[in-house]
């Protein structure tokens, strides 16, 4: 399950089906989109909700958490508190 924050911003006017994000680092969220194993499907839910969904990971099963940014080591520490 990839995960990370971005922020919106404006893009080319569409039907409301894309979302125009922009990321710290592209070419790392680039790489993890193209070395997969994600197809072509995204959802995006407005907030900051990486660490939430990083430790839902851990109650179901084979499902594994891929943090792009914040970073996994990232997501345990704000975890630890």
């Amino acid at each position: 399950l990839l995960m990370g924050h971005a922020h919106s911003v404006e893009g080319p006017q569409t039907s409301g089906t894309y979302l125009w994000v922009e990321v710290n680092d592209w070419p790392l969220w680039e790489e993890r989109f193209i070395r997969g194993p994600y197809i072509h499907h995204v959802a995006g839910i407005y907030g900051r909700f990486a660490p939430v969904i990083y430790e839902a990971c851990r109650y179901i099963p084979e499902l594994k958490p891929d943090a792009v940014e914040p970073s996994e080591e990232e997501l345990k520490k704000w975890l630890r508190g």
